[in-house]
């Protein structure tokens, strides 16, 4: 039996929301226990060049890349989503500060524009 229209609706918004929650919470404010909240403990991150396997990998992940950059913000203008297909197109402020472990100066407050696009699991 196939998904309804009713159920892919609402599977859009209950990824939308957790889209938001990835970049907002996650990112933005480095609240590490909202990852308990939002993924499975099999989670994989597919990124580029390699992978994180489980929420214990992204935490650290998340943790070294708000140690290098405490005041960057992850925002997101627009979240785009058919069942489980999510596409959110923000930006990321780059920060005035940058941790004394990296091997850059502090730099203007500056905006990169982005879009990121995911595949979630279906919830049913």
């Amino acid at each position: 039996m196939g998904t309804t229209k009713k159920e892919e609706e609402e599977m859009s918004e209950l990824n939308k929301t957790l889209a938001r929650r990835w970049f907002e919470d996650l990112f933005s404010r480095g609240d590490l226990d909202a990852t308990k909240q939002m993924l499975s403990a099999d989670f994989v991150d597919h990124l580029p060049r390699e992978e994180e396997r489980g929420i214990e990998e992204l935490k650290h992940y998340v943790s070294t890349y708000r140690t290098a950059f405490p005041d960057i913000q992850d925002t997101v203008e627009e979240i785009v989503a058919e069942g489980d297909k999510v596409v959110v197109a923000g930006g990321v402020a780059v920060p005035t500060r940058v941790s004394s472990w990296v091997s850059h100066q502090p730099v203007e407050k500056w905006r990169l524009p982005g879009c990121a696009s995911s595949a979630l699991p279906k919830t049913r």
